[in-house]
């Protein structure tokens, strides 16, 4: 029985964690607006240490329609350079910033994003979970 009951326990965190990390990566999709993506792009390709003619940013098809021109205005000079404004299907938003040949990239993108933020916030949310199952044992 008791067994049973902690595998119920472990399951239901199992469950309460993954519902956690979908809201998550929605709030993050969300939160990326247009004026959002160009003002992060603009700062980080003007700011790059080093050669931006080997970089292209990628981004998902409702965010390329959004900012593409924007960017293509405030990044004309590292366009002029060789750096790139792409679109990708396999991007639901956000970007990457990626080197040509493919040998590297920067995930930007809402997944990658709520992947970082789900890696830092899902211990503290099974501590949480585990002090309340503690406790109403106790009780």
């Amino acid at each position: 029985m008791s067994q049973a009951g902690r595998d119920l326990v472990l399951n239901l965190q199992s469950k309460i964690t993954d519902l956690f990390n979908v809201i998550v990566k929605s709030e993050v999709a969300s939160a990326m607006d247009e004026k959002i993506l160009g003002d992060a792009i603009a700062k980080l390709i003007t700011s790059w240490n080093g050669d931006v003619s080997n970089l292209k940013i990628l981004l998902s098809e409702k965010d390329y329609e959004k900012v593409e021109k924007g960017l293509k205005s405030k990044l004309a000079e590292q366009i002029k350079k060789g750096f790139d404004i792409k679109l990708s299907s396999q991007l639901d938003a956000g970007f990457l910033v990626s080197v040509k040949d493919g040998s590297a990239y920067h995930n930007f993108s809402a997944e990658g994003i709520a992947e970082v933020l789900s890696e830092y916030l899902n211990p503290r949310l099974s501590a949480l979970l585990e002090k309340g199952v503690k406790g109403k044992a106790g009780a």
